[in-house]
Parts: C-alpha cells; structure tokens; sequence
C-alpha cells in the first residue's frame, strides 16, 4: 500500500504582513499614502514656486500684500492680525514670556506630547525601548538640526527684507530667488525662509512617526492637524507683515522634504521594523 505524504498548508499571505517592495497582485508596487502625499505637497509647492517666481516676483510680493493689507484694514480679518501678533514672538526672546503673545509654543507642545506619547507606549507595552529612541531621535534630528540650525543658516545668508520694511519704505523688495549676502545681519532682513512656518511643519514629524500605528487615527490625526497649523501659521506670518508668500511656501516644503529624507533614508525607520511597533 502506497504511503500517502501529509500535505502542508501554507498560510495565506496577508496584504498588512506584506515586506516594503513586495510587489502587489497586479504586479505594482503600492505606493504608501506618506509618499503621496509628499508628491502631492511638491507639485502645489513647484506651482506656488513658480507663481512667485513670475515678473520678478510681482505676484509673491501682490499675494502677500493682499493679506498684510486685508488684516490690517478689514475688520473680518482682525482675527488674522491678531494671530499675527500672537504667534510673532521667538520663544527665546523677551516679548514670548512678558506679553503673553506665546502662540510658538504649540510646535513645542505637540512635539513633547508625541514624545511622551512614545515614552507610555513603550512602557505600557513593554516593548523595546531602543525602538522607539529611534523615532524620538527623528524628531530632535529634525528639529534641532533642521528647524533651527539650517533655517538660521539660510535666513543668514539670503538677507531678504522684511514685507514690512518694504511697506515702510525702508527696503526694496527682491524675489526670492536673490540672494543678498551682505544683509542678512539684522532681523529686518532675514525674511527668506520662514522659520515659523517651519517649526510648524516640523510637527508632520509626529504624523510620520505613528504610521502603522494599531489605532488608524493617530497619524491622520497629526497628519490633519499639521496641515491645519502650517496653513495658519503662514498666514499669520503675512498678515504681520513678517514674511513673503514664498518665504512660507519654502519654509514647509523644505522642513518637510527633510522630515522625509529623515524617515525613510536617514534613519530608514520603515524598512527596520518590518511591522510598525506601536500598539498605541
């Protein structure tokens, strides 16, 4: 009597469990919504970029005067100027802590919170702690190197005035694209990048890190809310009279070129954990 061979059953593969590059049913790779997303932020950017690159910039310097103007003469907007005023002050100058105008510590709130968002997951879930130093890493990386250092750099060397200067009369407008290097030695000059506008975009950092998190809302949450913050922070900005257009439109998209740059190569979190590890 012939000996029958038990037959061992694979278990199926499931689309969740599937390796980055794994390629789909149809044969293509899936492209992740954090990836698309970007794509779709860069091609709004290249249109911004090109807009405000026009005739010398005459339709950067007419957006932004369009807002300065509407918040500082339209009663409907005074809640624009107000914000302008609110979120102006760095939070190592003296006006952050004596008037009340404390409106940048929002990018530091939601930064600690992510943190310490990270800190109770790892010890409610007894998970590794390694794992998540990375994605705390990514943040400060970003942040501190980023954010602050290359910003500073930039604002620096660049030495582009200040709408409220050229409203004052008191400089001439230049577009983006000029560089003027003998300027950029006093705050009057140091418009080009917005660096408020980046501290806000520095929160998709917390969006990025709880992808795949196994409650759904976090990042989309983060994600939302970024978006939200980046978009009043920059008309804050103009309507203050503190930064161009483009200033802001170069001030999110670089921070968030880099917040990716960062994630995917830098550290290369998403191909080190196989399966994302929170189980916030």
């Amino acid at each position: 009597m012939a000996e029958t061979k038990p037959t061992i059953q694979t278990p199926p593969k499931n689309a969740e469990g599937k390796k980055k590059g794994e390629k789909s049913a149809g044969g293509k790779k899936k492209m992740s919504i954090s990836v698309l997303a970007y794509l779709i932020s860069t091609i709004i950017f290249v249109i911004g970029v090109v807009i405000c690159s026009v005739n010398n910039g005459a339709y950067d310097k007419a957006i932004t005067l369009a807002i300065y103007n509407a918040a500082q003469t339209n009663p409907s907007f005074a809640w624009l100027k107000a914000l302008g005023i609110f979120v102006n002050p760095d939070f190592y100058s003296s006006a952050f802590w004596t008037q009340g105008d404390m409106g940048e510590i929002f990018s530091f709130a939601l930064v600690v919170a992510g943190v310490i968002l990270l800190i109770y997951s790892a010890i409610r879930y007894k998970t590794p702690a390694g794992r998540y130093l990375k994605y705390t890493i990514f943040l400060l990386i970003v942040g501190l190197v980023f954010v602050e250092g290359l910003t500073d750099l930039v604002k620096f060397l660049w030495g582009r005035a200040r709408p409220y200067e050229v409203v004052s009369s008191l400089a001439a407008f230049t577009p983006w694209y000029q560089v003027n290097w003998l300027h950029g030695t006093t705050d009057a000059f140091e418009s080009f990048y917005s660096g408020h506008t980046a501290f806000a975009a520095f929160t998709i950092c917390l969006a990025l890190s709880f992808i795949g998190a196994k409650k759904k809302f976090w990042a989309p949450l983060f994600a939302i809310g970024a978006i939200v913050y980046v978009v009043l922070i920059a008309l804050a900005r103009m309507a203050y009279g503190a930064h161009w257009f483009s200033d802001t439109l170069f001030g999110a998209w670089i921070i968030y070129t880099l917040s990716m740059v960062t994630y995917y190569w830098i550290l290369n979190i998403p191909r080190r954990e196989r399966t994302y590890v929170f189980p916030t």
